[in-house]
């Protein structure tokens, strides 16, 4: 019974990386600031939900009618606080996990290691642990919270319970997908990037286009899909238990197995800790074998195409400087070629179009209402990295400074960056308009679709243009001005209450799915308007971020983290 005890001791487990991995974490200012945060979102959604419960029981209502609007406003708060923890923590946990292990590589120590009685395994369960504990301490904050809801009664232990489960194994997932990148890949905001393309395109491309196709094609073969993608698929899962709370069945209970969704999870987190332990371990014995291991090592994580442009001769710029500059260094850096990268977006649309004409869904609104807003969020995505990257990257490789010495103008600057975002990002927007465009003639979606795509998707891309250029401009690193780039937005567009009915995404969505029958094409014009307004407050917003950036790029040229 002792040796079990030894043996499952976590100090045995994770080592002394936990320890320090820990004590540095907890010593941290931005840790602190975080669950500030996490505690003004619970009562800012506490407040709203209070408000929404009780503003129709003023006057002449009575106490009865108060008593049952409390169930209602306790079951509402829970779930908005469910689902604001569910989508933070996991973004969190890639954040906080993308440098895991890169950072020890560039900072020479990972080697040093290899000298110590740690093991490998040590050394990922360490990491991962002390930075999983941070976000659980974030999910215990709201434990009291839901202990006094209850009082009101209409939440069930059972929803808790669940949620609580499916949230600190979505987070385990993706902290474990993030830090076994981190490995592999030097750059913590090019790990933050490929998780979050993985996330949306594992867990919201492919199950958002099989729901949105079963609403109107049932069959055996697509219901046992859709099982099967429940089982694997968190947010379908969450989606399931959420609905389960405010239908009638009996105190919430749920008809979805969530033990098993959790245990698949977690099955795959400990492959995933098997991998990063066996490639930490190669990584380390390469590094440690001196320059032709290192040679070797970045030899195999750059891509084909790094390669052949670093043995390339010096070409000719052409037209303006800062934007063949950023053009030919994105195209330099990707994975795929600009051509093969278009194909490779092109045979994935064309297939899912395929496979929604084989199953009678190309002519349904609801089918390009899903397939838009996943495009819109892809779009954004890659907009909020580039703007975040183009300044930030620059600082860091200190090649800013030099280009302020060069004639160019600060304004013109910021506009051919702007410029080459833009011209990264115009496949998306391009698909976007003509699917609108062509089911739009083809009467299958409303006149004003396109309308309600153009009023919600201009107007963020300033927004996250300007947010990215500011944060890129005034924060230390990259990965910082990554994450607040992110965090601003899913702030706003996410998580307050008020806000969120104007966002970029739910204003697309409505917009195209709203369709042509009972004319009920009017409600987008009319959405379109009221959403006009805050979206211009989003593109002044950006204006004003950019001209903050112009304002400063010369003091905040030497501001960088080493």
């Amino acid at each position: 019974m002792e040796k079990l005890l030894n043996w499952l001791d976590a100090s045995r487990l994770a080592g002394p990386i936990f320890d320090r991995e820990l004590r540095a974490c907890s010593r941290r200012i931005r840790y602190y600031l975080l669950r500030m945060i996490v505690i003004g979102l619970m009562l800012l959604f506490l407040v709203w939900g209070w408000m929404m419960a009780t503003q129709f029981g003023i006057g002449s209502q009575g106490a009865a009618f108060m008593s049952s609007r409390m169930s209602e406003a306790a079951r509402g708060v829970t779930v908005a606080v469910v689902w604001m923890e569910f989508l933070a923590l996991p973004l969190l946990a890639v954040v906080m996990c993308s440098d895991a292990i890169s950072r020890e590589i560039n900072k020479r120590t990972l080697e040093v290691l290899l000298s110590t009685p740690i093991t490998s395994w040590q050394i990922v369960t360490g990491k991962l642990l002390s930075r999983l504990l941070q976000l659980l301490l974030l999910a215990g904050l709201t434990l009291p919270l839901f202990a006094i809801i209850r009082v009101f009664g209409g939440v069930p232990w059972n929803f808790v319970l669940a949620s609580v489960c499916l949230t600190l194994a979505t987070t385990g997932l993706f902290g474990m997908l993030s830090l076994y990148f981190s490995i592999r890949i030097s750059r913590a905001y090019r790990v933050i990037g490929l998780v979050l393309f993985l996330g949306i395109l594992v867990f919201g491309l492919l199950p958002g286009l099989m729901m949105s196709l079963s609403q109107f094609y049932s069959h055996p073969w697509m219901d046992k899909t859709l099982e099967v993608l429940t089982l694997i698929n968190p947010y379908m899962a969450m989606w399931m238990i959420s609905e389960a709370v405010f239908s009638s069945v009996s105190a919430g209970a749920s008809v979805f197995n969530w033990p098993v969704h959790c245990a698949i999870m977690l099955g795959v987190v400990v492959l995933l800790l098997a991998a990063s332990t066996l490639r930490l371990r190669k990584t380390m014995l390469a590094l440690a074998s001196g320059d032709s291991g290192i040679r070797k090592l970045r030899q195999r994580l750059a891509s084909r195409r790094s390669i052949r442009n670093a043995e390339r001769s010096t070409r000719a710029v052409r037209g303006h400087p800062v934007l063949w500059k950023e053009l030919q260094m994105y195209y330099s850096q990707a994975l795929l070629g600009p051509f093969s990268e278009i194909v490779v977006w092109t045979a994935l649309i064309v297939t899912t179009f395929i496979i929604a004409y084989y199953f009678d869904g190309w002519d349904e609104p609801v089918f390009h209402a899903s397939f838009v807003t996943i495009m819109s969020l892809i779009g954004l995505l890659r907009t909020a990295t580039l703007s975040a990257l183009t300044i930030s990257r620059e600082k860091q490789s200190r090649a800013w400074p030099i280009l302020l010495t060069t004639p160019l103008d600060e304004g013109d600057i910021l506009k051919m960056k702007a410029k080459a975002i833009w011209r990264r990002t115009a496949f998306f927007w391009i698909v976007i308009a003509v699917d609108v465009i062509v089911f739009s003639a083809c009467l299958v979606l409303n006149p004003f679709a396109l309308l309600g795509v153009a009023v919600g998707l201009v107007p963020a891309v300033i927004f996250l243009i300007g947010v990215g250029f500011y944060f890129g401009m005034r924060l230390k690193n990259t990965t910082a001005a990554m994450t607040a780039t992110f965090v601003v937005p899913a702030t706003l567009w996410l998580f307050c209450p008020c806000v969120a009915n104007f966002s970029p995404l739910m204003l697309i969505a409505f917009s195209v799915g709203v369709g042509m029958e009972n004319e009920e094409w009017m409600m987008t014009l009319a959405m379109a308007g009221v959403s006009a307004v805050p979206a211009l407050v989003y593109g002044v917003l950006g204006f004003v971020f950019c001209v903050l950036t112009k304002s400063s790029m010369r003091q905040y040229a030497f501001h960088t983290s080493a």
